[in-house]
């Protein structure tokens, strides 16, 4: 009995330790998210991340093109991708968001939006 009470609790450790992998976050290569992407299902709608954590998104659809762009600024640590909205007459004004990476690849990013849970996936363009 207590031969079969050590054989189930290492079983139990072992799976606990090989799930504890998977949750790890994920580290990605921020290069790979260098251009311009468009919103699968929806190709009016653009996000260009520049070298240097900048860009800016518009969307086509409501008449905004790339010139009139609303700039943000963005970072990548782990699988958070951190995105700065400028807004305003100014751009003074910013509006953080936080997003969890599911997947970036040189033509395809896929994230998941941390207060709402929406996930959206991108295809690189350029």
């Amino acid at each position: 009995m207590k031969k079969q009470l050590y054989f189930w609790a290492a079983c139990v450790c072992m799976a606990l330790s090989f799930s504890a992998c998977s949750l790890m976050d994920q580290d990605f290569d921020e290069t790979l998210i260098i251009g311009t992407w468009t919103v699968d299902g929806n190709s009016t709608d653009h996000w260009r991340f520049d070298a240097g954590g900048t860009g800016a998104s518009w969307d086509e659809a409501d008449d905004v093109t790339e010139e009139e762009a609303q700039a943000f600024s963005w970072s990548i640590s782990g699988s958070e991708l951190t995105i700065i909205h400028q807004i305003g007459m100014t751009g003074q004004d910013a509006i953080p968001k936080s997003y969890k990476l599911t997947e970036l690849t040189d033509t395809h990013m896929t994230f998941k939006d941390t207060t709402t849970g929406n996930s959206t996936s991108l295809t690189k363009i350029r």
